[in-house]
């Protein structure tokens, strides 16, 4: 995967907020709602459940992050309809 920023090359990547630092995009899972639900999930086990008697859940809430400060130093324009969409728009 490309990690650096390079002229006109724009990155994306899922993984949410906390990984649009050299990325331009970034579509993905919330992380802080899934080590949530992780939490609970342990709770329960540690109280008794059996850990097959527990249901496989997927994300159900996701992320758009869009980085407009890599956008303009690799200049990129991102499209409005992008950024109203966005979860995050970091300037």
């Amino acid at each position: 995967m490309l990690q650096s920023v390079q002229p006109g090359i724009a990155v994306q990547r899922t993984g949410g907020a906390r990984a649009t630092r050299r990325r331009q995009l970034s579509y993905g899972p919330d992380y802080t709602a899934i080590f949530r639900r992780l939490a609970e999930f342990v709770a329960r086990i540690l109280v008794g459940a059996k850990p097959a008697d527990l249901p496989v859940e997927e994300p159900t809430i996701l992320e758009f992050v869009v980085n407009q400060r890599i956008a303009k130093m690799i200049g990129v324009a991102i499209p409005q309809r992008a950024l109203l969409r966005a979860d995050v728009v970091i300037e």
